[in-house]
């Protein structure tokens, strides 16, 4: 392992440590469900099983259109084909739910990012590119208690 990653597991640790001695309940053992969705969809794109405070990764996959050209062989030269193909670039994102009575606040880990609303209840936290060109996408988070 070199140096540096050595400090900054020696310091995660110790941030983690001294967050926990001033707070232990902080992080509780309530299990949860963290659902997803982008712009208007109403069913949930991903569903992961995380613990209340404790961050959960989510892979946020973005769609995109390319067009290449091919050449076909023939008697009388080549002849050019355009096909489209469909190509999926993916995203991790690492959010952090919290719970507290019937309202949840959801934290975009890394960013200054931070939403709440009702347990149970769909609401928007943020927007984001999904590609280089400049396409956002609305996405929306919904946190449950699991049974």
């Amino acid at each position: 392992m070199n140096r540096g990653a050595l400090v900054l597991l020696v310091v995660s640790l110790a941030l983690t440590t001294h967050a926990q001695a001033e707070n232990p309940l902080q992080i509780s053992e309530k299990r949860l469900l963290l659902s997803i969705r982008f712009d208007n969809a109403q069913e949930a794109s991903q569903t992961v099983k995380v613990v209340d405070g404790m961050p959960s990764i989510l892979m946020v996959a973005s769609p995109r259109s390319v067009q290449e050209r091919h050449y076909i062989p023939s008697p009388a030269g080549p002849i050019p084909q355009v096909v489209t193909t469909v190509q999926e670039s993916t995203a991790a994102i690492e959010l952090i739910p919290r719970v507290l009575e019937d309202q949840v606040e959801v934290e975009i880990a890394r960013q200054p990012v931070k939403r709440s609303g009702k347990l149970g209840e769909w609401f928007e936290l943020g927007t984001i590119a999904v590609s280089a060109g400049g396409e956002s996408r609305r996405m929306w988070v919904k946190v449950d208690e699991r049974p």
